[in-house]
Protein backbone atom coordinates (compact mmCIF):
# COMPACT_ATOMS: atom_id res chain seq x y z
CA UNK A 1 0.00 0.00 0.00
CA UNK A 2 1.21 3.50 -0.76
CA UNK A 3 0.12 6.43 1.41
CA UNK A 4 0.94 10.12 1.10
CA UNK A 5 2.28 11.49 4.38
CA UNK A 6 1.23 15.02 3.42
CA UNK A 7 -2.49 14.61 2.61
CA UNK A 8 -2.98 10.97 3.80
CA UNK A 9 -4.46 9.90 0.46
CA UNK A 10 -3.65 6.27 -0.31
CA UNK A 11 -3.76 3.96 -3.27
CA UNK A 12 -6.06 0.97 -3.59
CA UNK A 13 -4.63 -2.11 -1.87
CA UNK A 14 -2.62 -4.23 -4.26
CA UNK A 15 -0.50 -7.35 -3.82
CA UNK A 16 2.19 -5.75 -6.00
CA UNK A 17 4.63 -3.24 -4.47
CA UNK A 18 5.41 -1.88 -7.95
CA UNK A 19 1.78 -0.77 -8.44
CA UNK A 20 1.76 1.02 -5.08
CA UNK A 21 5.09 2.68 -5.95
CA UNK A 22 3.69 3.77 -9.32
CA UNK A 23 0.71 5.35 -7.56
CA UNK A 24 3.10 7.30 -5.30
CA UNK A 25 5.05 8.58 -8.30
CA UNK A 26 1.85 9.63 -10.08
CA UNK A 27 0.70 11.39 -6.89
CA UNK A 28 3.98 13.35 -6.84
CA UNK A 29 3.29 14.52 -10.38
CA UNK A 30 -0.25 15.63 -9.57
CA UNK A 31 0.29 17.19 -6.13
CA UNK A 32 4.01 17.81 -5.67
CA UNK A 33 3.87 15.89 -2.38
CA UNK A 34 7.10 13.99 -1.80
CA UNK A 35 6.65 12.06 1.47
CA UNK A 36 5.21 8.55 1.29
CA UNK A 37 4.85 5.38 3.28
CA UNK A 38 5.07 2.21 1.21
CA UNK A 39 4.26 -1.09 2.86
CA UNK A 40 3.88 -4.56 1.41
CA UNK A 41 3.16 -8.03 2.67
CA UNK A 42 4.43 -11.22 1.18
CA UNK A 43 2.69 -14.48 2.05
CA UNK A 44 4.40 -17.83 1.64
CA UNK A 45 4.29 -21.43 2.86
CA UNK A 46 7.36 -22.89 4.52
CA UNK A 47 8.38 -26.53 4.43
CA UNK A 48 11.02 -27.94 6.75
CA UNK A 49 13.41 -30.13 4.80
CA UNK A 50 16.09 -30.91 7.38
CA UNK A 51 13.87 -31.66 10.36
CA UNK A 52 13.50 -35.26 11.65
CA UNK A 53 9.71 -35.03 11.48
CA UNK A 54 9.94 -34.53 7.72
CA UNK A 55 12.53 -37.00 6.52
CA UNK A 56 13.58 -39.15 9.54
CA UNK A 57 17.12 -37.78 9.55
CA UNK A 58 18.93 -35.98 12.37
CA UNK A 59 18.73 -32.18 12.21
CA UNK A 60 21.83 -30.31 11.02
Amino acid sequence: MGKCLICWESCVDTPFAEKARDWCLKHVGVTGHTGFQLSAFEFFDAILTDHPSVNDTPPT
